[in-house]
Parts: structure tokens; C-alpha cells; sequence
């Protein structure tokens, strides 16, 4: 019986090294847009915003006017975020991700016709890593209290 377990798993491991895992997982280019995704909804906190049951974004009341008015951003309290915030927060961690891919692309270019791209490639990703991290620093300015 025993016996029967490990060549079952020898079966299974030879299986896999030889790539027939592609029936049950897809292409490669497949299953890296569904782990960009998952990265997109672990990052972005949606798993806290389902179990706190936050709002999509906040109301600022004028104590001048008493008019009412959208509050995209939750200033100065690290522990908590809007849905929105989380959401573009998680983007900002892809928008990165996406650029340091394009760089690497743009490194090793596998075809003559990527190799005419290759510098649009390198541009794009950085300044996409920049856009990401000059945007991630900002948000992290606005929700660290000024005490820290």
C-alpha cells in the first residue's frame, strides 16, 4: 500500500518536471496575470476591508457651512484606510511590479523586433518604478501622524 503511495508520487513529480502541469495551470502568461491579480487584492487590502466592513470613502463635514463634501484619504491613522485608498495603494505596488518587469524585458531583448523596442520599454519602466514610488512615499507622508 505504501508502495502504491510512492509511485504515485513519482508519477505525479515526473509529471509536473516535464511541464503537463500547463493542462491544469495554464500558460505561463496566464498564470502570471493571476498572481499579479491575487498581489493586486492582498496588497491593495481587501481582505481587511471585508473583515472591518470599511466604507468606500469617508464624508468631511465644513464646521463653517455644514456642507458636506467626499473624503477619499484617511489622514494621520496608519491602522485603518478607505477602500478607495487601499485600492490605489495596491495599484501604485503593481504600477512598480509592471516597471521592474518592463526593465528586465527591456535587458534582454529575445527578438529583433524587441530589440527595436527595447528602449521604450526601459523608459516606460522607470518611470512607472518612479511614478510608484514617489506616489507610494507620498501616501505614506499623509497617513503617518506627525508625531512618528
Amino acid at each position: 500500500k505504501q508502495m502504491a503511495r510512492r509511485s504515485q508520487f513519482a508519477e505525479r513529480w515526473r509529471r509536473f518536471t516535464r511541464g503537463e502541469w500547463r493542462r491544469v495551470f495554464g500558460t505561463p502568461t496566464a498564470v502570471f496575470w493571476a498572481l499579479l491579480f491575487l498581489f493586486y487584492l492582498l496588497t491593495s487590502g481587501v481582505i481587511y476591508d471585508v473583515l472591518t466592513g470599511m466604507d468606500a470613502i469617508g464624508v468631511h463635514r465644513d464646521e463653517r457651512t455644514g456642507v458636506e463634501r467626499p473624503l477619499g484619504f484617511l489622514d494621520k491613522d496608519i491602522h485603518q484606510q478607505y477602500i478607495y485608498e487601499g485600492l490605489t495603494g495596491g495599484f501604485m505596488f503593481v504600477a512598480g511590479a509592471m516597471g521592474l518587469v518592463l526593465i528586465h524585458q527591456a535587458a534582454a531583448p529575445h527578438s529583433e523586433h524587441a530589440k527595436n523596442y527595447a528602449n521604450v520599454k526601459a523608459v516606460t519602466g522607470l518611470a512607472l518604478v518612479a511614478m510608484a514610488f514617489t506616489l507610494s512615499h507620498v501616501f505614506i507622508k499623509r497617513k503617518m501622524p506627525r508625531d512618528y
